[in-house]
């Protein structure tokens, strides 16, 4: 940074616990840019760790450092520039980022409690009825949301897979199914590895303690940021709006399923709409 450049000051209001513990040990001195969207900027290390500052909107998760305000214009942040970063600040270009002033936030859910309430599949059912009849959730073949913005050829190699997956016999075939997803489609978060992220999720809602059979030495077929979003998956970790969709799936909360599943489908051009996807197709 150049000596003459002022020094503009933000302060964080919730840290994801995943991050917070990796700035302990220091994980992110070697951190920068990876993507800069209009209401997320996400930095990444050498070794995969990823951060993501983010706008008040987008709310806490597993890996967010959610801030109290968000410039206009971050002053020319672009992919590849070095972020430092210590436990208590982060610094990008002209920013400097108080991370004293943050809570933690929890992402993974207390599983078992959700598994046994009582609420839980009338409130899956009806997220499943809710959603047909959401201008947002189009349909080309039955339960199967795309967006306008996947095209034809992406969305039958997906379908194909997927039936895959859901007709597999047994762990070490379903892991080969598994796999064949990741990385499947175009963008950061491939619609393969969206729709796999949201099934991974069901897993620990249907398996309990089962760990779910996914290779993740097969990540690395997919991009960067990608991989750290399964890995949040497969840990069962969430962010802020489906902790909200899955307690109220658990209380059958009707008003609360359709509030926070419009959230989630917000979530990029594809993304969301493919991981309640996933997450619908049961075990």
């Amino acid at each position: 940074m150049d000596a003459r450049t002022t020094v503009r000051s933000l302060a964080a209001a919730r840290i994801g616990q995943p991050v917070y513990a990796a700035l302990a040990q220091r994980s992110f001195s070697r951190a920068a840019v990876l993507s800069v969207h209009r209401q997320v900027i996400n930095l990444m290390t050498p070794d995969g760790d990823l951060a993501a500052l983010v706008a008040p909107p987008v709310g806490a998760g597993p890996f967010n450092i959610v801030l109290h305000g968000w410039p206009s214009a971050w002053l020319d942040l672009t992919p590849g520039m070095r972020a430092d970063c210590t436990p208590s600040t982060l610094q990008i270009g002209a920013w400097r980022i108080d991370l004293t002033t943050a809570s933690r936030w929890q992402p993974q859910p207390d599983w078992a409690l959700l598994a046994q309430a009582p609420g839980l599949a009338a409130g899956i059912a009806a997220l499943q009825r809710w959603l047909l009849t959401e201008p947002a959730w189009l349909l080309t073949e039955p339960a199967w949301p795309l967006t306008r913005q996947l095209d034809r050829l992406s969305a039958h190699a997906l379908q194909m897979r997927v039936e895959a997956v859901l007709q597999a016999p047994a762990n070490s075939v379903l892991a080969d199914a598994l796999t064949a997803l990741i990385g499947l489609g175009p963008g950061l978060t491939p619609a393969g590895d969206d729709w796999l992220a949201g099934w991974l999720l069901r897993w620990r809602l249907d398996a309990a303690a089962a760990a779910p059979p996914l290779r993740l030495a097969d990540l690395t077929r997919t991009t960067r940021l990608s991989q750290a979003f399964l890995r949040a998956a497969w840990a069962g970790w969430v962010d802020e709006p489906w902790q909200g969709l899955l307690t109220a799936l658990a209380r059958h909360e009707v008003s609360g399923i359709q509030r926070q599943a419009q959230q989630i489908m917000q979530h990029g051009a594809t993304s969301g709409c493919a991981m309640l996807s996933g997450f619908l197709r049961s075990l």
